[in-house]
């Protein structure tokens, strides 16, 4: 009888220990499902947030949440603001996101948090920024150019101990014409005719007659900062001697600068179709937005440091009175007219323009990420959106 009860109790607690081992496992996977659901709902949070960035650049520039529930109980959660994620595409300087990451010029952090019915979180990061800018040569007109050259570099730095060797392409809507000694370490492309002399080396294709491409179509319009909070007023006129340009500028009408002006992440607007004429050195960082024509007879020199962007609605001309020196832009030059670039003029970063572009000769356009990354913001803005590039991705503890 003994052992009949020792037997039956073994088999009573064999019996619990493997109800209790089933329980297990099932608890264990009910666990990995509510996980493996927050983990969506946060890569669907992420990319929510990405896609709005993409439709407009600005989102998250004030502290905005993005959130939605998800079918199935689910739900994600992006909060932007300050120690949270970051939007820091327009900015010149790093920024501090979520736990002190340091977020890059020009990219942004976003930190996305999801959430299961049966109490799953999961937490997912991404380092995004804005997709360069296709062609360093662009326009809906034609492209002409003598004696030129359009290549590619990872820097300013690289580009002066080892010169463009990345490739750099060439787009015209209405034809491209290249003659002279030239060198193009990309393709040539056009929706007209194409014209390569024989004694300009293209290292990609030359194609003709193929679909048209979009031009950026920015409506300079909407970057009036005329009632913008602090803005500092300039009457038209003209200003000599050293002048630094820090913050939102607006410019009542025509403006000539004499002399060097310093840009300190500067955001000018020439309003009322003023035209804008800079006779000397233009260096710092900034944007421009001119509504009437504007004209360089100076540019900056090479360093590290300058980044400048000018939208033009009119006309858009770069000259160089320092002949037989080098002019050089760094930044992008963007016009609904024409842009010519005068002999001598080199551009790191890229060439836009919504009509002709004509390149008087010994002419350089590098397209160097770093000098035209910033424009992306400006043209996505203006423009109805642009991709987004992912640069990092990782799951949060």
């Amino acid at each position: 009888m003994l052992h009949v009860m020792l037997v039956t109790c073994l088999i009573f607690f064999f019996s619990l220990a493997v109800i209790n081992l089933g329980l297990f496992h099932y608890q264990a996977a009910q666990r990995q499902s509510q996980s493996m659901r927050a983990l969506e709902a946060a890569q669907a949070g992420l990319a929510a947030a990405v896609g709005k960035l993409s439709s407009d650049p600005r989102v998250g520039v004030s502290p905005v949440v993005v959130a939605e529930d998800l079918s199935g109980g689910g739900r994600y959660r992006v909060s932007f603001g300050a120690g949270e994620s970051v939007n820091n595409l327009a900015g010149f300087l790093p920024a501090t996101g979520w736990r002190g990451r340091v977020v890059p010029a020009h990219c942004a952090h976003v930190v996305a948090e999801g959430f299961s019915l049966g109490g799953g979180h999961r937490t997912v990061e991404a380092v995004v920024h804005l997709e360069a800018l296709p062609f360093p040569v662009q326009s809906m007109g034609a492209v002409t150019g003598h004696t030129m050259t359009v290549a590619g570099a990872s820097s300013a730095a690289l580009f002066q101990s080892d010169g463009a060797r990345l490739p750099g392409s060439i787009y015209g809507g209405a034809g491209v014409a290249l003659d002279g000694v030239g060198v193009v370490t990309g393709g040539v492309r056009s929706a007209g005719a194409a014209s390569v002399a024989p004694t300009v080396v293209v290292t990609g294709e030359v194609e003709q007659h193929t679909e048209p491409l979009d031009v950026p179509d920015l409506d300079i319009s909407t970057f009036d900062n005329s009632s913008t909070p602090g803005v500092r007023v300039l009457t038209s006129g003209t200003y000599t001697g050293v002048l630094p340009l820090r913050g939102s500028i607006y410019v009542e009408g025509d403006v000539r600068f004499v002399g060097p002006v310093v840009l300190d992440s500067a955001m000018i607007y020439v309003g009322n179709g003023g035209n804008l004429e800079v006779n000397g050195l233009m260096t710092g960082k900034g944007t421009l937005f001119v509504t009437g024509k504007t004209t360089l007879s100076s540019s900056v020199m090479v360093n590290d440091d300058s980044q400048i962007a000018i939208f033009s609605q009119n006309d858009l001309e770069v000259t160089n009175h320092d002949l037989p020196l080098v002019s050089v832009f760094q930044g992008v030059l963007y016009s609904h007219g024409r842009i010519k670039l005068g002999p001598a003029v080199t551009v790191l970063g890229a060439v836009i323009s919504r009509a002709d572009l004509e390149f008087a000769g010994l002419n350089q356009i590098v397209n160097i990420p770093e000098h035209s990354a910033f424009a992306s913001f400006w043209l996505a803005r203006g423009a109805g959106g642009a991709p987004m590039k992912l640069d990092y991705w990782a799951e949060l503890p």
